[in-house]
């Protein structure tokens, strides 16, 4: 996943898409960024692979809507960190940590709705400051 981010970076790739998600999703991108950062961090396992795989996208989107892209970039790496709670590698080390291997799916979904309540809150004030500013 992280070389496939460093290629669309090299090739143009990740500017052409960040234009096309800011057409998509115009003003309501704010919102969605940390759902992106989740997302990165669900396929990986990891904040910081998330932030590879999807912070220079987030960036090049904010750029083409005219928002704050440290601000966007913020939202990528909060909503990264609170996809851990629910990144299967993470669950699995859990689970087997505290014994409950085989309760994998009942700790994601209890885990899962927490997880959205927070980062769809973090959306809603990623929106506004990206508004306010």
């Amino acid at each position: 996943m992280v070389m496939m981010a460093l290629v669309m970076i090299d090739t143009g790739m990740t500017s052409v898409l960040g234009q096309g998600i800011a057409v998509g999703t115009g003003n309501v991108f704010p919102f969605v960024s940390p759902f992106l950062g989740v997302l990165g961090t669900f396929l990986t396992g990891s904040n910081t692979s998330s932030n590879v795989m999807f912070g220079p996208l987030q960036v090049e989107t904010a750029r083409a809507l005219d928002v704050s892209g440290s601000v966007i970039a913020s939202a990528q790496s909060i909503g990264g960190s609170l996809g851990s709670s629910i990144a299967p590698a993470k669950v699995i080390v859990g689970t087997a940590v505290v014994g409950i291997q085989g309760k994998e799916v009942e700790v994601l979904r209890k885990a899962i709705p927490y997880c959205f309540l927070i980062v769809s809150v973090i959306g809603i004030e990623v929106w506004l400051i990206s508004h306010l500013l």
